[in-house]
Order: C-alpha cells, then sequence, then structure tokens
C-alpha cells in the first residue's frame, strides 16, 4: 500500500496521533513521536506501508512480527536513532530507501529467503558488518552506500546483479566472492569485485590491484577511496570511467598502461597526492576536470598527434607543471586546446636507461645509468611443484619485471628476471612434528644482450635450457657467482632448469 494513499483526507485527518492501521496494515505513524519509543507491531500485520515511519527521530526499536510479508519503500528511512529491528523470513524484497540514514542502525540480520536489496535500502547505515545470505540475487545502487564502518564484504555465488556504488565507502580494505558466482569474480585475489562476462572492474577498496585481463574500470569504481596510495594498470585495460579515482587523498603513484584509449570525466579529480603523470601514447579521449585539483608538477605525454581537450582538465595546474612531449611534437602542442595553455612544454630526447636486476640478503636492488631515475617494479609468483619419487619440493618463483623513469626522460625499456630459490640437503637432525629443515640458494635469471645469466647457484650444479617442447637448446655447470649461456632461440620463453628446480623464464 502506498504511503500517501489517504494522505489529506478528512478520515485521516480526525484520526487521534500515533500508529495507524489499515486493516492488516501499519499505515502510518502519525504525528511527533516521542524520545525512545519502542513498538511492537499486531501479530496480523501483514504488511507495512510506504514511509510509514518516515523522520521517526524518536524511534529506538521495533518488534515486525513473523506474519509481515511485505514493507514498503523508505518504511523506515530517516529514523536516524533506530537502534534495533528484526526483518521476518517472508520478506523476499528489501524494497527502496527502506532503512535509508538509518545511522544508529549497526546490524541486521537478513532473511534467509531474501531475493533483492532495493537502491539506497541501507544507504549511510551504522553498520560495522553485513552478511549477505545465499538466496540473494539483486543488490541495488547506492544499496550500502556510505555505510563507513563496513571494512570487509563477502559476495555469495547467488548474485547476479551489483548496481553501481553499491558498497561504496572511504574504509572497505576485503572483498571476496565465492568462486562459484557465475557473473562476479576477485580474480587473483584483487580485493575487487569484476564483472566476468565483460572484464569490468566495477568496484574495489584499499587494498585492491587491477590484474591483468581487466578491460574496464567502472565509473566510481574506487571513488573517496580514502586509502588506497598506488595503482598500476595492466596492458589488457581500455578504458577508465568517469569519477573512477576522484577524491582519493593518499593516491600518490599511478601508473597507466600502454594501450589505454579513454580516460572519463574526473577520473583523478581531487587527488592531491599525484605529483607526476605519464599519458600513453594510446590515449584518444581525456574527459572534463580528469587531473583537476591534483599535486601534478609534471605531466608527460607520450601522444604524437595531440587531440584537443577542454581547459578544465588540467586546471589550474597547467600553470605550474612541466608538460614533457615526444621529441619533434612541441609545434603541435602548442596549436592544439587546451595543450597549449602549459606555460612549459618540453620535448624528450632521452631515454632512461634499461635497470639491472641484483638479489642479496632478501632484497632486490636495482640499478640504472639516468640520474635520479626512479624504479617500478611488478611481481608475480607461482610455486614450482618438482615431483621426486616420495618428496614433492614446493619452491616459491617470482618472476620480476622493472622499468626506470625519470622526469625529463622516456621510460626505459623493461628488464625482467625469475628468481628462484633451489634446495640442498634436507636437514637431517632435529625435525620438529616431522617437517625438514632445508637449506634453500637464491637464484636469480635474467636475459642479457649475452643471453642468460644464472647467479646464485652452487658451484658444480647442472643447469639446462629447454625450449616449450622439451628440446635442450643450452647446458651448463653453474660457477660461482655468475653463470652466463647463449641460447639462440625464436621462442620468447624458455624453461631453464638449476638442478632439480625448473622456472619459466623470458629469452627475448
Amino acid at each position: 500500500m502506498g504511503g500517501a494513499a489517504f494522505s489529506g483526507t478528512p478520515w485521516l485527518s480526525n484520526l487521534p496521533e500515533g500508529l495507524i492501521y489499515i486493516g492488516k496494515v501499519a499505515y502510518e505513524f502519525k504525528g511527533t513521536m516521542a524520545d525512545n519509543t519502542q513498538i511492537e507491531l499486531r501479530d496480523d500485520t501483514k504488511q507495512i506501508a510506504t514511509g510509514a515511519f518516515w523522520q521517526c527521530s524518536g524511534l529506538t526499536s521495533i518488534n515486525i512480527p513473523e506474519t509481515v510479508e511485505a514493507i514498503g519503500a523508505q518504511a523506515f528511512g530517516e529514523c536516524i536513532n533506530l537502534k534495533s529491528v528484526n526483518i521476518p523470513q517472508k520478506i523476499a524484497n528489501i524494497s527502496e530507501g527502506t532503512f535509508y540514514n538509518c545511522s544508529s542502525l549497526s546490524s541486521v540480520e537478513f532473511p534467509e529467503g531474501l531475493q533483492s536489496i532495493g537502491t539506497s535500502a541501507f544507504q549511510n547505515c551504522g553498520f560495522t558488518s553485513i552478511e549477505l545470505p545465499d538466496k540473494l540475487t539483486t543488490i541495488g545502487d547506492h544499496a550500502f552506500y556510505l555505510c563507513n564502518g563496513i571494512e570487509s564484504i563477502h559476495i555469495p555465488s547467488s548474485v547476479t546483479n551489483i548496481g553501481e556504488n553499491a558498497f561504496w565507502n572511504g574504509t572497505l580494505k576485503s572483498i571476496t566472492i565465492a568462486v562459484d558466482n557465475p557473473a562476479y569474480d576477485s580474480r587473483n585475489n584483487c580485493n575487487a569485485i569484476i564483472e566476468s562476462a565483460t572484464n569490468t572492474l566495477i568496484f574495489g577498496c584499499e587494498k585492491s590491484f587491477v590484474p591483468d585481463g581487466i578491460e574496464h574500470i567502472a565509473n566510481f569504481a574506487f571513488c573517496g577511496c580514502e586509502g588506497l596510495m598506488s595503482i598500476s594498470m595492466p596492458e589488457s585495460l581500455k578504458d577508465i570511467g568517469e569519477f573512477a579515482f576522484d577524491s582519493c587523498p593518499l593516491l600518490s603513484y599511478v601508473e597507466l598502461n600502454e594501450g589505454l584509449e579513454i580516460l572519463g570525466k574526473q577520473a583523478f579529480c581531487s587527488c592531491p597526492s599525484i605529483k607526476e603523470i605519464v599519458l600513453p601514447s594510446t590515449l584518444i579521449a581525456i574527459g572534463q576536470h580528469a587531473f583537476a585539483s591534483t599535486g601534478l608538477t609534471s605531466v608527460t605525454s607520450n601522444i604524437e598527434n595531440p587531440f584537443a581537450i577542454t581547459l578544465d582538465v588540467f586546471n589550474p595546474i597547467f600553470l605550474t607543471a612541466t608538460l614533457y612531449v615526444p621529441a619533434g611534437t612541441k609545434e603541435k602542442y602548442e596549436g592544439v586546446d587546451a595543450w597549449n595553455r602549459f606555460s612549459n612544454i618540453v620535448e624528450v630526447t632521452k631515454q632512461c636507461g634499461v635497470p639491472t636486476i641484483a638479489y642479496h640478503d632478501g632484497q632486490l636492488r636495482y640499478e640504472c645509468d639516468t640520474d635520479g631515475a626512479e624504479f617500478i617494479t611488478s611481481i608475480s609468483d607461482a610455486d614450482v611443484r618438482n615431483h621426486l619419487g616420495s618428496i614433492i619440493n614446493l619452491t616459491a618463483t617470482y618472476v620480476i619485471k622493472v622499468y626506470a623513469k625519470a622526469i625529463g626522460y622516456k621510460n626505459s625499456d623493461a628488464a625482467t628476471a625469475t628468481l628462484c630459490w633451489i634446495e640442498a640437503e634436507p636437514k637431517k637432525e632435529g625435525i620438529e612434528d616431522g617437517v625438514a629443515q632445508i637449506a634453500a640458494h637464491p637464484v636469480l635469471i635474467q636475459r642479457t644482450r649475452e643471453g642468460l645469466s644464472i647467479t646464485g647457484s652452487p658451484s658444480g650444479v647442472p643447469i639446462l635450457i629447454y625450449d616449450l617442447g622439451g628440446r635442450i637448446l643450452a647446458s651448463a655447470t653453474a660457477n660461482d657467482g655468475e653463470t652466463r649461456i647463449d641460447v639462440k632461440t625464436d621462442s620468447r620463453m624458455v624453461v631453464v632448469q638449476v638442478g632439480n628446480t625448473a622456472a619459466k623464464v623470458f629469452a627475448k
């Protein structure tokens, strides 16, 4: 029943103040509710009308009988002191704004058969945690918007429709999704919600990263994420939506990928900690206010043929920041709005030197012949499993990719290496809980101009290089320090076996 069905009628006007019923429907609380009011609905109540208790700030608790089958939209909206409410098991759908701005409501137990949660149903509630039921299919726009006490969420396998900004808050730290969910995933434990069919990251948090294979970042995906400090985009990413990283106060490092085509409106607006940005050559559109109100002092554009942008894209930083552009393109930028508003445009003619990679005392160390260079690293890991009789060796392997960057220079080409551990004989004495202590030697494998370099392997350990088909391409015996092997192959990757440990390595 609609909350305004009898609004303004003589019948309603002549009724005394208090809770009004129409048949078995709790229709409206008339008048001003006293502070600290606790209400117990009649045992035969079937429905709570739309807006029945709207803005009843005196309401602190309500007992809803299990006979209730429907609760109308905004039924408890703006009940800012409501602390306790039960939702009957017969409720399959929670309507739009039902508990909107119930800021004192810290928890609620959802019915087992709940199927949908409407738009803004629990917006700005005081929840510290939520447990979504296993039959839930739909979560509406802004359903838990501004529920800033929630630090973790788990999406069950039944959920197939999540609305925009459904879980937006600035303090969320953990996102998990049931592995058998057909619509959404959080691949590679990325701490984000990904729409699987479109490879779109629709929502992230301060602990998220953007995994390989993601093609789109949705509008508002990281908007207002207070703890997010850095973000790197994978090669697969094509576009970043409107307001995607707006108002992330601690975000200081952003790596945009080659292949990115579109930056949406206000994508990085009001991110004061961003001091420099590199725009990929593949960009074809930058939305309004994309970098407005940032801390940018350096903008490096790799775009060879600049397109027109609006003045507000870099407003007001174009007055103080330096724009670095590819060699031979300064005149182009000076002739295109609003790139030509930068007061200082400098052509980049030098490229950073390729970093060298070393591993010592548990630390990766990089060096580069470019003064002032910074190093940007991505590391992926996997276990290498070798089955040797009754023993299974589990050896962590890290694939390292690093490039150097410096203001006024083009980014260097990437250096890659593989770090793994080869195991010595298990310790025979002092074994506790049936676990043998194994001494492991860290081995760093990387490509050089001369071939492959292997450092860290004990002297005398055999080294074999295979193609992916299992054919031996080269072999050597490790020496103390560095062993170099010339590998001739057309393959991009090879398998390097050091002792009993094998790892895939980029050969080119």
